[in-house]
């Protein structure tokens, strides 16, 4: 149970605000603050793994799947989650990036981290910014919730 959190992490991709089932990420409001949720499902390895699912943002991004590819270091304390994320949101685009989280090895404990949009397709073209990530679990990483907030830039 320890390999799934360790391998957690996300879609971050596009993050602004997420809340994912595992992790995620998407840039969805014209200004800062833009906060969207993902649900996701983890699929952890060793050393990396993914997550998928859905993500909900305000406008002009809406609804969409996510899907966050990482890669996980350890230290004698921590757990790092590192990758990008690719986020789908039909007939408006898609949004893509980078995201990294940190958490104590307990399969319970909360990830923390931050988030970059690094491109943006159609009605998201102009995508771009940062911002924070905040991801938990109540099935020992299976699954997360994950919340994204844009602290910098727009869509």
């Amino acid at each position: 149970m320890g390999n799934r959190r360790g391998l957690l992490l996300a879609s971050l991709a596009g993050t602004a605000a997420l809340a994912i089932g595992a992790s995620g990420t998407a840039l969805a409001s014209k200004q800062a603050g833009a906060t969207c949720t993902y649900t996701m499902t983890n699929t952890a390895g060793t050393t990396s793994g993914t997550m998928t699912g859905s993500v909900k943002c305000p406008k002009p991004a809406r609804k969409g799947t996510a899907k966050f590819a990482y890669t996980l270091s350890r230290t004698k304390k921590t757990v790092t989650y590192s990758g990008t994320f690719h986020d789908h949101f039909p007939h408006r685009g898609r949004l893509a990036g980078t995201f990294t989280m940190t958490g104590s090895h307990s399969t319970a404990s909360p990830l923390a981290g931050t988030f970059k949009i690094t491109k943006g397709t159609r009605k998201l073209a102009k995508a771009h910014g940062s911002g924070t990530i905040n991801c938990t679990t109540t099935d020992h990483g299976a699954t997360y919730t994950c919340t994204t907030v844009l602290t910098k830039g727009k869509l």
